[in-house]
């Protein structure tokens, strides 16, 4: 998965240990722009690359992420055929919109489905829109789609997302337990 962050140059990973990649540097540029709006971008840059993690062919995490590339996907599309579909994916959704280096809710929202797990919950929120309107949101993705005494803001929030198949999604939360049945069809979690 690509981060989002660039490097003006590629990371030094002479001290790593062999199979070992260092993703962090001291020469890395900030992750979001500078207040100036000045552009602190060299002639090439390097994605900053964020590790997703496939768990026994179940469970799906992918946080810190802006941008899916295409080898990924056939990663998991590969183990869809040979594992079924899966049963959880944790997802990256910083905010509405988009960041540099995180997925906003549309494309949270689009990876979930294009993953199709049985559940699917979001993780890595900022503070410009409260779990309760997230809980709103994501329910009218997968049909709970009351939206009397709807804020603007979650007017706004389901706005951003695409029409598609509804799908079971919801925010997590910390202490949140999930508990995936043995042949992986049955998810349940403390909370929804």
């Amino acid at each position: 998965m690509h981060h989002g962050r660039i490097f003006s140059t590629p990371p030094d990973e002479s001290d790593a240990a062999p199979g070992i990649n260092l993703y962090t540097s001291l020469s890395t540029l900030p992750s979001t722009p500078t207040k100036s709006g000045l552009s602190l971008l060299a002639d090439k840059v390097t994605p900053y690359t964020a590790n997703g993690f496939l768990i026994q062919g179940s469970l799906i995490y992918i946080s810190d992420a802006s941008f899916i590339p295409d080898e990924t996907w056939t990663l998991l599309e590969e183990s869809r055929k040979r594992n079924g579909r899966p049963s959880v994916a944790i997802i990256d959704c910083l905010r509405p919109t988009a960041h540099t280096s995180h997925f906003g809710l549309r494309e949270a929202v689009a990876t979930a489905r294009e993953i199709g797990a049985v559940r699917s919950y979001c993780v890595g929120f900022g503070h410009e829109v409260s779990h309760a309107s997230y809980e709103k949101i994501f329910g009218a993705v997968d049909g709970q789609d009351d939206r009397d005494g709807w804020t603007k803001t979650e007017r706004d929030g389901i706005g951003m997302i695409e029409g598609g198949d509804p799908i079971w999604i919801r925010p997590a939360y910390d202490g949140l337990q999930v508990t995936v049945s043995e042949g992986g069809m049955v998810v349940k979690d403390s909370g929804y």
